[in-house]
């Protein structure tokens, strides 16, 4: 069962596709996070998904809120998406190794597939998840407009 608001996230270090590493705990002290889990890069609905938050990226750090996109894509091509998606500006986490490891944490893994489901969690600074939006299939959208509105509410 996927996490909910009110609960506590999941601290965790994941690479990003600039090779870098990256902490919750860290990123929450410079602000808000919105955490958006993805099944693919490159399919069809993540594809749309990240074409249109690239686009409104901006929107969402009125706020201050950081945005990352987690799958369980490799760092490598995690960079390529983005660049292909035009989503420069959100930092993407690869949840490869352990596979799927911190989509297991927030309880969107799907193990038949090994891919996670597509999820929204905005997390406060003190770590606490404020919206938490999880789909029952992959390719079901959350609301953006509701993650958003929570994020820039912090």
């Amino acid at each position: 069962m996927a996490l909910q608001a009110g609960d506590k996230a999941p601290d965790f270090t994941l690479k990003s596709n600039a090779m870098e590493e990256v902490t919750l705990s860290e990123a929450l002290q410079k602000g808000p996070v919105v955490l958006a889990f993805f099944p693919l890069a490159f399919s069809g609905v993540c594809t749309k998904q990240f074409t249109d938050m690239g686009k409104e990226v901006d929107s969402w750090s009125t706020g201050g809120a950081q945005v990352f996109g987690v799958s369980v894509d490799h760092a490598y091509s995690l960079g390529a998406f983005a660049k292909e998606v035009g989503a420069e500006d959100i930092t993407f986490l690869s949840d490869f190794q352990p596979r799927g490891a911190v989509a297991q944490s927030y309880g969107v893994f799907l193990d038949g597939p090994g891919i996670t489901t597509r999820a929204m969690f905005v997390i406060d600074r003190d770590g606490t998840i404020k919206h938490a939006e999880a789909m029952d299939t992959p390719p079901e959208m959350p609301d953006v407009d509701a993650a958003r509105l929570a994020a820039c509410s912090l």
